[in-house]
């Protein structure tokens, strides 16, 4: 066979008189087919050879050299024996379904997919495959004590994450506990010392019982001088009430006498 400049294999290989390969004119496209990274995948993961994973890599390695577009997609060729090879401007939908997947799957740990527990369609789709039976009651079990171990750890990480927000809650309460106790303290220091204080404290002493005594006595001697106040204004009320009353009888005793006299 003639050497791949692109490192991309054509279409079809065809054998010719003797059986010996050859590649016809109208069989040099190239289509993205999966087929080829499907068989380097299945065989490295039976055999754990690395040879195949590197021939998986060199097959990608090719088809980004080769059939990568400007705008990132990736696209059929007409020759992969010319220089450069002419693009069909076409990506087939197997391209993304199967090839790549597999390529993937080349890199990917052998426990992701283990063909003991699943199979691929000709689309390359996973497919579960279910047991019947005891094996489905026993991997049933295996599944339900797997599902109770990962809730009891997300139980036991959510109460863990629960204690240590508490217990940063609390460290932040008695900080703050501890930043305003000074304060307050000072706050009652300066109220005892202040004015307002000592007037409350004054109002508590006239409560005393011997101070409302005083208080009694004192009011009792001021109520006694006001009545004698109003005694001695309402005496002298009265005298001049008197001397009012008394004024016309004067007057009448000198009308009644004599015209000679009065006038006189």
């Amino acid at each position: 066979l003639p050497p791949l400049p692109l490192g991309i294999a054509p279409e079809i290989l065809s054998l010719g008189p003797g059986n010996t390969p050859e590649v016809r004119r109208n069989d040099r496209h190239n289509l993205l087919r999966p087929e080829t990274a499907e068989s380097l995948y299945f065989v490295g993961l039976l055999t754990g050879k690395p040879r195949y994973r590197r021939a998986a890599w060199d097959m990608f390695a090719a088809f980004r050299a080769g059939s990568r577009a400007s705008d990132g997609a990736y696209t059929s060729l007409d020759d992969v024996y010319a220089q450069p090879s002419r693009r069909r401007d076409d990506m087939p939908t197997f391209w993304l379904a199967e090839t790549l997947k597999y390529l993937f799957l080349n890199f990917a740990p052998p426990t992701l997919l283990p063909l003991d527990g699943w199979v691929f369609n000709t689309e390359a789709h996973p497919l579960r495959i279910f047991p019947r039976g005891a094996e489905a009651a026993g991997a049933a079990a295996a599944a339900a004590a797997a599902e109770q171990a990962k809730v009891a750890s997300l139980v036991a990480q959510l109460q863990g994450q629960e204690q240590a927000a508490l217990e940063q809650m609390r460290a932040r309460a008695a900080q703050r506990q501890a930043r305003l106790a000074p304060k307050s303290a000072r706050r009652y220091v300066g109220r005892s010392q202040s004015p307002f204080s000592s007037r409350w404290a004054k109002r508590a002493g006239s409560r005393a019982p011997e101070r409302r005594a005083s208080l009694r006595e004192e009011r009792k001697g001021r109520m006694l001088e006001i009545e004698e106040k109003l005694r001695r204004v309402h005496g002298a009320t009265r005298d001049s009430s008197e001397h009012v009353l008394k004024a016309p009888s004067r007057a009448g005793a000198r009308l009644r006498q004599s015209p000679s006299q009065t006038s006189t």
